[in-house]
């Protein structure tokens, strides 16, 4: 079976019983890997042959948010928000991206161009640069969300990015 959490895959195989050590608890969380070596057969006694096998896997897995912070490269005119994997605006408009997300000041909602900037750093990380007169010097504490449908904040495979919702951050 596999899975894919947390921008972790996991493989995850059941050892015939022969194989088996016997207390699970030898292995489980140590980082232990498995590796054949030597011959293996089948069930039957057959020889199986050795070959590394190449699959092409289409990621259908969008990009979640992970974490916020305040200040943008050096400096405290805005934060940086983290994802679990590489993003990128669609059709390279941080104009758009910058729509995908709302941020609030108390009751008021930042409008993006206006009020703030985004760009894409890292590969993996988005940062919002606050602007105008309203906010260039502001002081206080912001929330942050993605609308309800997000539409331009996409990974590498176009898989638009996970919603979150009322993401804080202290600007100072």
């Amino acid at each position: 079976m596999i899975t894919f959490k947390d921008g972790k895959t996991t493989i995850k195989a059941k050892l015939a019983t022969a194989v088996q050590p016997a207390n699970s608890g030898d292995i489980e969380g140590k980082g232990y890997a498995l590796e054949i070596v030597g011959v293996v057969k089948s069930d039957t006694g057959e020889e199986m042959v050795q070959e590394t096998l190449s699959v092409d896997f289409a990621d259908k897995f969008a990009p979640s948010y992970k974490s916020v912070t305040a200040g943008v490269y050096g400096s405290t005119k805005g934060f940086t928000l983290e994802f679990d994997e590489e993003i990128k605006f669609l059709n390279n408009s941080a104009g758009l991206g910058a729509t995908d997300l709302v941020i609030k000041d108390g009751g008021k909602t930042l409008e993006a161009g206006i009020d703030y900037d985004v760009a894409v750093k890292d590969g993996n990380k988005i940062e919002v640069t606050l602007k105008g007169d309203d906010y260039k010097d502001f002081k206080g504490t912001l929330k942050v969300s993605t609308k309800e449908t997000v539409k331009y904040i996409t990974d590498k495979a176009g898989n638009a990015l996970n919603k979150f919702e009322d993401k804080e951050v202290k600007i100072n």
